[in-house]
């Protein structure tokens, strides 16, 4: 489990092309102190197809970084502005060689 104090933050709103944020966390990783270096930034926009449909998504990257500089972990998303949410995320953690990647596969539109 990880915890971090301040909490990492992902979104700082209103989410722009051109934006970027950063902070320093420390945290605690499988019993590990450590302090994280966290840089997020809006790259651009482009579209994702989901159900014959192109939705307009705001491409962000965040990277984090340990003290020494090292890259740990780079965090690649499109967030949709449409359903408030990542419709595709790429997790990938270059300190244990690991990799994760998930979208959004179908949505359920529910009446107001």
């Amino acid at each position: 489990m990880e915890t971090y104090d301040p909490s990492l933050f992902t979104y700082s709103w209103p989410l722009e092309v051109g934006k970027s944020w950063s902070g320093r966390f420390n945290g605690t990783v499988k019993g590990e102190t450590l302090t994280t270096y966290v840089e997020v930034k809006v790259d651009g926009m482009e579209t994702f197809k989901l159900r014959g449909s192109e939705i307009p998504v705001f491409h962000i990257t965040e990277r984090r970084t340990n003290m020494r500089g090292m890259l740990v972990m780079e965090y690649t998303q499109l967030f949709s502005p449409t359903f408030k949410r990542p419709v595709y995320w790429l997790d990938e953690r270059q300190a244990i060689g690991a990799a994760a990647e998930g979208r959004l596969l179908d949505y359920k539109q529910v009446p107001k």
